[in-house]
Formats: C-alpha cells, structure tokens, sequence
C-alpha cells in the first residue's frame, strides 16, 4: 500500500512539475478593453521583467470605417484598402487601450506593434498611432533595434520603431523569429492582441509547444464584421 501511495505521489509531483516547464498558449475572446485588461492582470501580475505586450493595428488599436462610395466596391481589394488607410478618417477602437499601454509602459513592460500592413504603410502608420495618442517607442525598441527582412519571395517584414510590418505573412512565424532569431531574446510571457482570427490561430499555433514562453492570446472582437 505505501508502494501504491509513493508511486501515486511521485506521479503527482512529476505532473505538476511538467505543468510548470512546459509553458503553454492560451486564448480568450474579448468585447472590450475592460474585459480584456483584466485578462492581461491575471496573467502578467506585475512582472514586467521577461514580459511582452503585442498588439496588431486595424480594428485593435486603429478603426477605419470605409468611407468609399458604393463604386468603390469595384476596386481591387488591396487598392481599395490602400485608399482606405491613406484618406479615410480613423478613430482609436476604445480610449481606454490607449491607458492600458501607456500604463503597462510605465511599469516597465515591453511593448509593439505587429501588423499585417506592408512596409508602404510605415509613415502611415506612425501617424495614425501618434493622432490617438499611441506610441511603442522607447519601451525599449529605439531606431537602433530597426531592420528589414525578406520573409517570403516577394514580402518583407520591416521593424521600424517598434512597429512590425509583416505584409500579410504569419504573424505566428514573425512572433516566434522575433524572440529566437532577429531579437534573440526570449520573453518568459507574452500579451498579443488582435481582431482576426487567422492570426490567432498563427500565434496560437506557434508557441502552443513552446517550452519557455506563456502566451496569453486575447481575441479583440469589438469590430466583427
């Protein structure tokens, strides 16, 4: 019967122990920034060391309702949405995640941007952030950390200023070389906040098995279409 017992507790504790280093991915579907804050509280504590807040841009940070005419319709769609994104009126998707990143800023936490905007969209970008009151730079990312890259045979991904632009590849694959190859530095915890779910499925996907980081991947809903 001890035999049966020492066995039961060694397994127990085996568990428990395998729980622990194997960390894991997990997802969670949010209406708003209320709600999605408090998911960032349960899970990232105050432990800024070893921690990274992602967020996408469109319909996260950055809504743009389509302002073109019905004949607009007839453009093709990446044409249409460069129009979009260049001429009409944008507005913050909620005040409130414009606090929450400046106040996880303020405890120390990195943070970034990570968008499936193309790299023609960098000036852009950087101006529609800053006329919401948004910025990523400085928390740590500087100028220094930019750089370019070739992510597939016609795409680039281009950093600039803590804003990643991925043109339309895997954010998934992006997140996951950001930390094991062009950073070089693996976080312990990441927050990534998109409103598409194939890039929650990306990110979800890469770092289920990933042994050294906890990714809490919350699903920003607020715009469904």
């Amino acid at each position: 019967m001890k035999k049966s017992y020492s066995l039961l507790l060694s397994v127990l504790l085996l568990s428990l122990f395998i729980a622990k280093v194997h960390a894991a991915a997990q997802v969670v579907t949010v209406f708003d920034y209320a709600t999605a804050e408090s998911e960032m509280k349960s899970f990232l504590g105050n432990k800024a060391d070893g921690s990274l807040l992602v967020f996408d841009i469109d319909d996260t940070l950055v809504h743009i309702p389509n302002c073109l005419p019905a004949e607009g319709k007839n453009i093709p769609s990446f044409k249409r949405w460069k129009v979009i994104i260049n001429d009409c009126p944008y507005f913050v998707t909620e005040q409130r995640v414009v606090d929450i990143i400046k106040n996880y800023q303020g405890a120390g936490f990195d943070t970034m941007a990570l968008t499936a905007r193309g790299p023609e969209f960098i000036e852009k970008s950087h101006e529609q952030l800053a006329g919401l009151g948004i910025s990523f730079y400085g928390f740590p990312f500087t100028k220094t950390d930019n750089f370019r890259t070739k992510v597939t045979s016609k795409k680039y991904l281009e950093f600039d200023n803590a804003l990643a632009h991925a043109s339309g590849t895997s954010k998934g694959k992006a997140l996951t070389r950001f930390q094991y190859e062009w950073f070089n530095k693996p976080y312990k915890r990441i927050v990534f906040v998109d409103d598409n779910i194939k890039n929650i499925k990306s990110v979800n996907n890469s770092f289920k098995n990933d042994s050294q980081t906890d990714v809490l991947i919350i699903h920003y809903r607020k715009y469904d279409d």
